[in-house]
């Protein structure tokens, strides 16, 4: 397997949404999901007086494999249908946060590319709620009991994604590209 023209590629099938492709040495067989649509990933964090990272705010949700519950950003398919970038991360604030947010409270951090188990392009934004706590305990989310959402918001001190405590990659990957503009 040196050579990418010993390989077989093929796409088993496409709905416009994703993709599986798969690819095949006459040996082995190699399949893998793409998504056609980028994601956009949200990190909404707070910070200290000192102006550092305090907390992190990330959806809990139930992972059915393992039976346990993880920890990641809130991440959303693009709609693709905002006039810009910041139009959609607002709309996605609305109603994952029930916040307007301020363009000066958005960083762009980068775009993460997933590779495995599925493909995807995921565009990181991270939001500063400083602005929207009510106490110094920091942002909770106003969920109305009619609403099913698919998971739940935590607080979660910075310092657990950094070392390594939350174990998923985009979480860390936008944790690191988050360290860049807020903690230098």
């Amino acid at each position: 397997m040196n050579s990418t023209s010993n390989f077989l590629f093929k796409e088993e099938f496409s709905d416009g949404k994703y993709r599986v492709l798969s690819l095949t040495d006459g040996e082995s067989n190699f399949r893998r999901i793409v998504c056609e649509k980028p994601a956009i990933c949200l990190i909404p964090f707070d910070t200290n007086p000192e102006g550092k990272i305090k907390n992190v705010y990330l959806a809990r949700y139930m992972d059915y494999f393992t039976g346990e519950h993880g920890h990641t950003c809130i991440t959303v398919e693009s709609k693709e249908q905002f006039d810009s970038d910041f139009e959609e991360v607002e709309d996605i604030c609305k109603v994952e946060l029930k916040i307007n947010c301020d363009v000066n409270e958005v960083y762009y951090l980068g775009k993460v590319n997933v590779s495995l188990p599925f493909s995807r392009q995921i565009k990181c934004y991270a939001i500063n709620l400083d602005n929207h706590s009510r106490d110094l305990t920091g942002f909770t989310l106003d969920v109305d009991d009619s609403e099913n959402k698919m998971y739940i918001l935590d607080r979660v001190r910075f310092t657990r994604v950094l070392n390594g405590e939350i174990e998923d990659s985009t979480c860390l990957s936008a944790a690191m590209l988050l360290t860049s503009y807020i903690n230098q």
